[in-house]
């Protein structure tokens, strides 16, 4: 939702994430979360980046591959919404609000959980809230 609602208001075009959905994960967010996962490996391999630079390992093979999905999509929006710049920056200016809009939803609901589990009484206020509004608790318990 927050990637659509960020295209929208930043370029004026939908892309229909909820509907692809339908049809198994959006094409971008899978790209997007492989590769990120992906370069977090990275980390961890002392050789990546001969790796890298020869494109060994089908890990390597994938952040290329992912990286042009993400390269495709954001040439979809710069097709939709003019060239009043170079591809190059506009490549960079679409990654960029785009992964700040998904990102940011992702971030803040993990601090707001991490925030969330330090304060017994605020999970109690949550519980009680949740269980008002929805009529019962339908068999969860405070720890599911």
């Amino acid at each position: 939702m927050t990637f659509n609602t960020t295209a929208y208001v930043a370029f004026g075009c939908g892309m229909n994430s909820l509907q692809a959905l339908e049809k198994g994960k959006h094409h971008f967010a899978q790209a997007f979360d492989e590769m990120q996962m992906l370069i977090t490996a990275r980390i961890i391999d002392p050789l990546f980046e001969i790796k890298r630079f020869f494109q060994i390992g089908l890990q390597e093979i994938r952040i290329v591959q992912s990286k042009h999905i993400l390269h495709r999509e954001s040439s979809a929006i710069i097709n939709k919404v003019g060239q009043l710049l170079h591809d190059d920056e506009l490549h960079s200016v679409v990654m960029n609000i785009l992964l700040a809009g998904r990102d940011t939803t992702a971030c803040f609901i993990s601090w707001a959980f991490f925030e969330i589990i330090k304060r017994p009484d605020v999970i109690q206020k949550i519980v009680r809230e949740a269980t008002e509004i929805c009529g019962g608790t339908n068999g969860y318990t405070h720890d599911t």
